[in-house]
């Protein structure tokens, strides 16, 4: 079997489509493209020449334009009809070609032409046409995935108009990869040809264009819509019903700037639209009297889009799209304040240390004794090898103790008080971190300063600093500025040091009379594999929150994270940890993880509220370093269960099956799919 001069031959994996060339003429549109594997070793697209056959699809639109030649919206060439099954409303949608024809033009390149079944008019020969493929491979029970695009002007001028607002560079920052309709489409330059103004889902009535659809997911739960009560959905493949409206954006929804990047990155800022504005303000409308449910634009009715730019342009003085968008945290008038720790003295076990910082604000030395921050306080904890205990000292603000003084050029120095003492056991290295902020009021914005973290032996030649899990570099890839607790603590290392392994926040658990209740572990590596788990988790995720239980509310505050939705593939662990902090064996002398189970041991019957003032430990479970890190994403029953059948008093024999190169390791089980 083959062909004269043809042999089989062995590929590798992988699959890599380029596409090479198009026409638009009146014979139709064709393009030409090559098809290769990981090696650059042309593939046989049927799979008899070579292992694993391709599946390429093709869609095609044009670019249209404003009168100032820059890009507008696709109009797709390849479409299909569909009818709601619920609403019965049918549309035309963008997809993939059908009808086409497919030729071979060189085996040994790997080169085939592909002519499209769609009938293409010739009325915008002018304009920019793109052309884009999905292609995919099945090999060795794995399936690989390639996308590209190919833009040209079917009169054979340059091409000087292209849409790129955003890139999937952008978006892999915190999705890891784009693996959209069952994982072939990861390119948003492929994207944009389906997802334009053409596209609307007839079952919802919502339109899945590209901005729309985009700025109403990553706003999710907090869309005016959403608020009201009614959910964001979109009904796609086979009836299937996508709800965003627990979507929460890891970090201020109004920085435009982490999406919009590339060639048109600052676009966003001269796009002031209806159809932009109520993407996001989805209950805003512009026609008088406003519907129900529904407000009216703050500056009246606008029968269309020309007005909008009188107060929106990006140079307007009232109120541009970019002044809009800036939050008191992000406005280039917020305080920069900066604390760096120079050195910690006294630091032995049963003494009180003192610590030498520096302070400026907006790059200016500041004196804390006449120009104070709303608060600066230290927390302490030791030793590095796992942080088994610790504490919070006020030097400025609310409950301020011990002797603050400035030493000149922004320097300062803290003696703890004689009540804050480092615990008699203190030995090897520990930890003094810093926060503060200023804040006119309680509902004033809160300007935090970075946390600094400083390390000082006890014992020993040298500090030893805590080992590198995750960065605070990590977390802001998604989330930009880390703030937690208000905003003052906002890097890893700091938060370390009070989410220890016996942390069970205990403090902020419900205080009800009558109840037994769980205080489930703070500690880092359980919470936050815990919380970005979130919607995966098979047992929920509920911590008390601030404020705590007092008399008026002794249930607290409850938090469930069982609502989070992680972007990325949560067996991505290098998306948050740093180099293989991961694997297994953990190093030597890391902790086990608690929670403990709380009764109240008031009478109700003769206690005059119903907040619980005096409760005991019924039990406590303690969760051995490994079985803390797994079962906090792994969390089902029989994972338990298997966990405790392998560890004992002595240790865990995790490592026997899951440390890496194992039969199940960490590489195995985690491994992620081409």
């Amino acid at each position: 079997m083959g062909e004269p001069g043809r042999n089989a031959y062995n590929t590798a994996q992988g699959l890599e489509v380029e596409l090479l060339s198009a026409t638009l003429a009146a014979s139709g549109l064709r393009v030409t493209f090559q098809v290769t594997d990981g090696a650059n070793a042309a593939l046989d697209m049927d799979g008899v020449f070579t292992q694993g056959a391709v599946t390429a699809r093709f869609v095609a639109g044009w670019l249209d334009q404003d009168n100032a030649g820059k890009a507008l919206w696709y109009t797709a060439y390849t479409t299909r009809n569909q009818t709601s099954p619920i609403t019965m409303v049918s549309t035309d949608q963008p997809a993939t070609d059908q009808g086409g024809t497919l030729t071979l033009i060189s085996w040994q390149d790997g080169i085939y032409e592909y002519a499209f079944g769609a009938t293409v008019p010739l009325d915008h020969l002018d304009r920019t046409h793109t052309v884009g493929v999905q292609a995919t491979r099945a090999l060795d029970g794995l399936q690989y995935v390639s996308n590209d695009t190919l833009s040209f002007v079917p009169n054979g001028t340059p091409v000087t108009v292209e849409r790129k607002l955003i890139e999937t560079n952008t978006c892999i920052t915190c999705h890891g990869e784009l693996r959209e309709h069952g994982g072939s489409r990861r390119d948003v330059a492929l994207c944009i040809l389906c997802h334009q103004p053409q596209a609307l889902d007839p079952d919802t009535g919502n339109t899945v264009n590209m901005s729309t659809m985009i700025h109403k997911i990553h706003s999710g739960k907090h869309l005016p819509s959403v608020e009201a009560g009614t959910p964001y959905q979109i009904i796609g493949f086979n009836q299937a019903v996508h709800d965003y409206s627990t979507v929460a954006f890891p970090q201020d929804i109004t920085r435009c700037e982490t999406c919009h990047t590339g060639p048109q990155a600052d676009a966003w800022k001269g796009k002031a639209t209806r159809a932009v504005c109520t993407s996001c303000h989805d209950t805003t409308v512009f026609v008088s009297p406003a519907p129900m449910g529904m407000r009216l634009h703050s500056a009246g009715a606008f029968p269309d889009d020309a007005l909008c730019f009188n107060c929106h342009g990006p140079n307007s003085a009232v109120a541009s799209v970019v002044t809009k968008h800036l939050s008191p945290l992000r406005s280039p008038t917020a305080p920069n304040i900066v604390l760096d720790i120079t050195d910690v003295q006294g630091a032995a076990a049963s003494a009180a240390p003192s610590v030498l910082f520096t302070v400026t604000v907006d790059g200016a030395p500041r004196d804390l004794t006449t120009s104070a921050l709303t608060r600066v306080a230290f927390t302490v904890a030791g030793p590095t090898v796992d942080y088994q205990n610790y504490f919070q000292v006020i030097a400025q603000g609310t409950g301020a103790v011990g002797t603050l003084t400035h030493l000149g050029a922004g320097a300062h120095r803290y003696d703890f008080p004689g009540t804050s003492t480092l615990p008699a056991n203190a030995d090897r290295t520990y930890a003094v971190g810093v926060e503060g902020y200023l804040q006119a009021g309680s509902t004033a914005p809160r300007y935090s300063a970075n946390n600094d973290v400083f390390f000082v032996a006890i014992t020993g030649a040298t500090a030893v600093p805590r080992r590198t899990v995750v960065t605070e570099t990590r977390c802001n890839a998604c989330h930009q500025d880390l703030a937690a607790h208000g905003g003052s603590r906002n890097d890893p290392r700091y938060c370390v040091l009070c989410h220890i392994p016996e942390n069970t926040g205990d403090e902020r658990v419900s205080r009800v009379e009558g109840q037994t209740v769980v205080a489930l572990s703070v500690s880092f590596k359980m919470m936050i594999h815990k919380i970005h788990r979130g919607e995966d988790l098979q047992q929920p995720f509920i911590l008390g929150g601030f404020p705590a239980p007092n008399d008026a509310n002794p249930a607290g505050t409850p938090v469930n994270f069982g609502e989070t939705r992680f972007p990325n593939d949560l067996r991505r662990c290098a998306a948050c940890h740093e180099g293989t902090s991961f694997n297994i064996p953990l190093p030597e002398g890391v902790l086990p993880s608690r929670e403990e189970t709380y009764t109240c041991l008031e009478d109700g019957a003769v206690d005059p509220d119903t907040l619980c003032d005096l409760r005991t430990v019924d039990s406590t479970r303690v969760i051995q370093p490994v079985a803390a890190s797994c079962t906090s994403c792994h969390d089902s029953v029989a994972t338990q269960v298997h966990v405790e059948t392998q560890t004992t008093t002595t240790g865990e024999a995790c490592i026997v099956c899951h440390a890496a190169g194992s039969a199940f390791g960490l590489d195995v089980v985690h491994r992620l799919t081409p």
